[in-house]
């Protein structure tokens, strides 16, 4: 796994936590009397919004570079099993 990718989780699990303390308050906000006219719902709202956003932009990109990493891992697997033979010797018959 890369430093991006590194990133990318420490990413997730900081926006996953954030994302779980804005319910709590979002749940605090509307359990209290004429909670929709308490402008703080419409504040926690946004703040969910934006979170899950960035949650899920990080997770798909995550997904992207694993993509990416698993198709160059798939592609370098198959160059090395171009270049050896079934008994192990080089490929133009001139042996070790």
């Amino acid at each position: 796994m890369g430093m991006v990718e590194e990133i990318l989780v420490q990413k997730i699990v900081v926006e996953t936590a954030r994302y779980g303390r804005i319910l709590g308050v979002e749940q605090l906000e509307l359990a209290r009397a004429n909670a929709f006219f308490n402008p703080a719902v419409d504040r926690v709202g946004r703040y969910a919004i934006s979170t899950s956003r960035a949650l899920f932009r990080a997770i798909e990109e995550l997904e992207r570079i694993q993509a990416v990493r698993k198709t160059r891992q798939t592609a370098a697997s198959a160059a090395d099993g171009e270049h050896s033979t079934p008994e192990g010797g080089a490929k133009d018959g001139v042996g070790a």
